[in-house]
């Protein structure tokens, strides 16, 4: 791991550039293992991936914080998290960020879960994952948890399962934020 900072109290300060409480909520949206990527991803027509989430992000233009609600469920599949940071240049994107939240009081009950491949990879991103279960397919697997790079990474009530690695390369920042004061405190690296 290069450059890379470590926080365990999720204090977060100007320097960290991401994740102030003032950033504003620029963009919702909403999946569902019920849902259909057909959907615009609203809280009335949810998507069925959180790719496809992903995807309208990746599309979009938009300053601050954009929130993607995971309801529970299992979703077998492979995140890409868009670039952010290289558009960071453009000052619409300087406080823009990526929070997926599945269920912070009972992660277990929103697994991500590909059958192979790296499950998360981010590049050039900001990005917060929370109430999430990371899980690899097998007890035997070599699958990679998260990987990223050049980018900033928050978590907070998170199980990695069944995962070989969370790699930060280059330049990456990963905060782990201790378990929340209504639920469990998650920080499962198994």
């Amino acid at each position: 791991v290069s450059q890379s900072r470590y926080c365990v109290d999720g204090t977060f300060t100007s320097s960290d550039g991401v994740f102030l409480s003032s950033t504003a909520t620029a963009l919702n949206l909403y999946v569902s293992t019920t849902g259909s990527d057909s959907n615009d991803c609203s809280s009335t027509a949810k998507c069925l991936t959180i790719q496809r989430a992903l995807d309208k992000v990746g599309a979009a233009s938009v300053s601050g914080a954009v929130v993607i609600n995971v309801a529970d469920g299992t979703y077998a599949e492979n995140l890409y998290i868009p670039e952010l940071m290289g558009k960071a240049k453009d000052t619409t994107y300087t406080n823009s960020y990526i929070d997926i939240v599945g269920n912070e009081t009972t992660p277990t009950n929103v697994v991500i879960k590909p059958a192979s491949g790296v499950i998360i990879r981010a590049n050039d991103t900001r990005l917060r994952l929370r109430g999430l279960s990371v899980e690899g397919a097998s007890s035997s697997t070599t699958q990679g948890g998260l990987v990223a790079f050049r980018s900033v990474i928050w978590v907070k009530n998170m199980r990695f399962h069944q995962v070989a690695t969370i790699q930060m390369n280059d330049a990456s920042n990963f905060t782990l934020e201790s378990g929340s004061t209504t639920g469990p405190p998650y920080r499962d690296w198994e």
